[in-house]
């Protein structure tokens, strides 16, 4: 995962003079004149023993948070885990920045290459923090608490079976991260609003409108 937030440093391609000096003097010898000449002739800049040339900036996304992977390193109807906000702090994870990410099966649009085939859940089910699994097989295709028996449907991360006595009067889901798509297919994790009428709250649920 990449963050993509601020900007990234400058390549530079470095060409010691030490190669450039071998296979030029096969043929006639060059002085620190000639290979500053060389050097200038494909953009660069001398400095010392090496040749530095500046390739520029690579393409960031605007207003995304961060990269998750391209999508077609993942098939329909499967799901990968990631962290949120900081993927790469493996010595501060817990339960609550761990999430789901499922490509929907292609009877629910997992077959096409943009971002509505995805979905990102918080892995915590609603008000149990029990660590919910999506189960990929015919006739199941969905997303389960193991510990209480809860089940959300992966289209919209909505319970729909609850755990007794646990009685929900309006329907609840799963919190869930927005997504976003670049032109070249990578798959970005977009800043959330965690309350409950937008991204929800993890470990508490989102709440979900009767219509």
């Amino acid at each position: 995962m990449t963050q993509s937030g601020g900007k990234m440093k400058t390549r530079l391609l470095i060409i010691p003079t030490l190669i450039i000096v071998i296979s030029i003097l096969a043929v006639f010898a060059i002085d620190s004149t000639n290979l500053d000449k060389i050097c200038a002739e494909k953009g660069g800049v001398r400095n010392g023993d090496v040749c530095l040339i500046d390739l520029g900036d690579p393409p960031v996304a605007e207003k995304s948070d961060f990269n998750l992977f391209n999508i077609k390193f993942m098939r329909p109807n499967s799901m990968e885990h990631f962290y949120y906000p900081n993927p790469e702090d493996t010595e501060n994870r817990d339960a609550f920045q761990k999430f789901i990410l499922i490509r929907l099966p292609e009877e629910l649009g997992g077959g096409v290459d943009d971002v509505s085939a995805f979905r990102a859940y918080s892995i915590l089910s609603v008000g149990e923090h029990c660590l919910v699994k999506y189960w990929p097989n015919e006739g199941r295709k969905r997303m389960e608490d193991p510990c209480w028996g809860s089940m959300y449907r992966p289209l919209d991360g909505v319970m729909i079976v609850g755990p007794k006595p646990i009685v929900n009067i309006t329907p609840v889901a799963l919190p869930y991260l927005d997504l976003s798509i670049d032109e070249n297919g990578s798959l970005y994790v977009e800043p959330p609003v965690w309350t409950l009428d937008k991204n929800g709250v993890v470990g508490v649920g989102r709440n979900i409108s009767m219509q």
